[in-house]
Order: C-alpha cells, then structure tokens, then sequence
C-alpha cells in the first residue's frame, strides 16, 4: 500500500497537465486587464475630443 501511495504522489507530481490551463487563464487575464486600459484610456481622449469639437461649434 505504502508503495502504491508513493507511486500515485509521484506521478501527480510529475503531471503537469494543470499548469499549462493555469499559465493560459493567466495569460488571458493580463490581455483583457490590458484591453480594458486601453478603453479607459481611449474613452477619456474620445471624450474630450468630442467636448473640444462641440464647444468649438456653439
């Protein structure tokens, strides 16, 4: 039994199946916090260009 353990914990240990699932979630999560600035970003710009232009027209 003892042996069947050990066995068993080191082949969990060398999977690493999870990992890559864990590395791309993580991946994904960076690009999305990253598109999100940059919305942010560009929707203050938009905004303010578009209250420049309208006030330039009144």
């Amino acid at each position: 039994m003892p042996n069947k353990l050990r066995a068993f914990s080191a082949d969990l240990l060398r999977d690493e199946s999870g990992t890559v699932v864990i590395e791309y979630t993580l991946l994904a999560s960076l690009i999305a916090m990253g598109i999100l600035t940059a919305t942010q970003l560009l929707t203050t710009s938009i905004d303010t260009m578009f209250i420049n232009l309208s006030n330039k027209f009144s």
